[in-house]
Parts: C-alpha cells; structure tokens; sequence
C-alpha cells in the first residue's frame, strides 16, 4: 500500500539509510568464507561496495546462491492478481462512503494453494530468466482471456502485477527448516513470533538457525529465503513476520560487527536480550 511504502521511506531516511533504486546485485566476492563485497549494477554502470556483514533480503536468496551456499528451489502455482473495478463496485462504493470498496481483485489461474489449477498447467521455479519469462506469459495470456470476454462498458482492469508473483522462490537449506510440525512449538534459538488464522490459527518461532548458513561467516538472511517450507513458508514471508526476520538479521550483524564474530559463533542469549530490549516478543 502507498501509505506503508512511504511510512517506511520516512524511516529510512530519518535513520540514516542510503538507498539505490532500480539497482541490481549481480555478483558477491567471497574469500574463506567470508563476504568481502557485492557488485552492482545501474545506470550508472557497475560498482563495488565491501562489507563487514551482508543480509540477502533480495527476496530470490540471489546472493547466498552466488556465493555458493546451499539453496533449494521452491515450486509456485501458477497464478496472475489484478486490480480491477466495475460498475457494481462503484456504486456499492458511493451507497457505503467507502472508497475501499471500489477495488476488486481478480485472482486468475488458481490460488496459492493450487486449488483450481487448470488442467496440465505446471509448477515454476525462478532457476533461470527463462523459466521467469515462462511464467509471467502465463499469466498473462489468463489475463487476455479475461479482457476479451469482459464486458468493457462495465468493467476496467486498473493494475498488473509489476513483477512475476511468485511466492516461493528459494530458501536457505540450513540445518533446520521449519515446517507444518513447528506449530505452536518452542524453540530456544527464536528471534521472533509470527502468527496467521490459517489452519484455526496458530503460531510459529522463528529459529536463529534458519537464517544463517555454516561456513558463511558473515551472511544472513531474512523473509520469504529463511528455511522454511509449506504452512510455515506461508506464515514467515508475509510481510510483518518478514519485519520480524530482518530486524533479528540486522542485529545480528551489528553485534556480529561489535563483537568480531562470526554470525554462526554469535551468543543467541545475547541476541535475543537485544530483541527483547526492542519490543521483539521471542516466545508466544
């Protein structure tokens, strides 16, 4: 939503942040298993910046697999959200006052959970650009359907999707993934809390251990690459848990810095007294 995407600019820029926009990570530079720098690339051509840690939030787990790390692909259901209004939305926004009301999402395909899926339609990874490619004419072949057989004196699709709607790209193969047997269930290392009203609602602990990699010193990640699979993947890469994930991840590496450790020698008592510290709630 724009009021959340410029709350968090404001935040940003009050602390500190420098940001790069329309700017791609395209390599890392490791030495003994240690992130030196990354790469980058934009309009102004390719630079380099080193780092003392480096957090992998590129949402596809892009960097850890450059560097290497132990990855796994996940598979998506093909599926294609678009904002659209009619004519009985706009009325039943002006009778209520509402203007929430007015937008309706048009789901094509089928749903996260491969329900309806059209027959003989498979499952995509993120494994190269033309598997990406694939995927978006996919969906947007679902989409020239819908618009030749909508009524367009009734109808308007307002919005697309302005990048492929994948929603399990690649998760962290660490020593533990979380999965369908983690509800509800205590961890010791946890960094956070997430829960969803799926499934009756539960909760699930978020594992310091799903966030790191042995023998990557000084890389974590955070979001939707954390390992998890399933129910929990569902929970972990929605966007508040994502904010729960990131904030343990950058913690974790200021004290990483602070202290000269290695993200995987890191003392989790000590992380978590930071978190708590914070507001963080660690057990439900």
């Amino acid at each position: 939503m724009p009021s959340f995407i410029c709350a968090l600019d404001e935040i940003m820029i009050n602390e500190g942040v420098t940001l790069l926009f329309d700017t791609i990570c395209s390599d890392v530079f490791m030495e003994n298993g240690v992130c030196k720098g990354i790469s980058v690339e934009n309009k102004g051509g390719r630079c380099y910046y080193g780092c003392k840690q480096l957090i992998d939030t590129t949402g596809d787990l892009d960097l850890f697999k450059r560097a290497g790390a132990p990855c796994k692909d996940g598979l998506n259901w093909l599926s294609f959200w678009a904002l659209s209004t009619n004519l009985d939305r706009l009325k039943k926004c002006c009778d209520s006052g509402d203007i929430q009301q007015l937008l309706k999402i048009n789901m094509l395909g089928t749903d996260r959970d491969g329900i309806m899926n059209p027959p003989g339609v498979r499952r995509y990874t993120v494994d190269s650009g033309e598997e990406v490619t694939k995927f978006i004419m996919r969906g947007r072949a679902y989409l020239t359907e819908h618009l030749k057989n909508m009524d367009k004196t009734k109808e308007m699709v307002l919005q697309v999707p302005a990048q492929a709607q994948y929603r399990t790209t690649r998760y962290l193969d660490t020593d533990y993934t979380l999965s369908e047997k983690d509800k509800n269930k205590r961890h010791e290392d946890s960094v956070g809390c997430a829960w969803t009203f799926r499934d009756d609602g539960f909760f699930i602990e978020i594992p310091y251990r799903t966030m790191k990699a042995k023998g990557f010193r000084n890389m974590l990640t955070a979001g939707r690459t954390i390992s998890s699979v399933g129910m929990a993947c569902e929970v972990s890469r929605l966007i508040a848990p994502s904010a729960v994930s990131g904030e343990a991840a950058g913690t974790a590496a200021a004290l990483s810095i602070e202290k000269d450790l290695d993200v995987n020698d890191l003392d989790i008592t000590e992380l978590q007294r930071e978190l708590i510290g914070a507001g963080g709630i660690i057990h439900f």
